[in-house]
């Protein structure tokens, strides 16, 4: 395993991936595009 510690923004990226899988978690694969486009009105 890479040790993350050694690079400069660790911190701020493990945060970003972390949300990532928290919202892919909750809402799965994603939703089709017409989906996507009716939630974003």
């Amino acid at each position: 395993m890479i040790n993350a510690d050694n690079y400069k923004h660790s911190e701020i990226t493990q945060k970003i991936i972390g949300a990532f899988y928290k919202v892919y978690n909750t809402l799965g694969y994603g939703f089709l595009e017409s989906e996507r486009n009716q939630r974003t009105i």
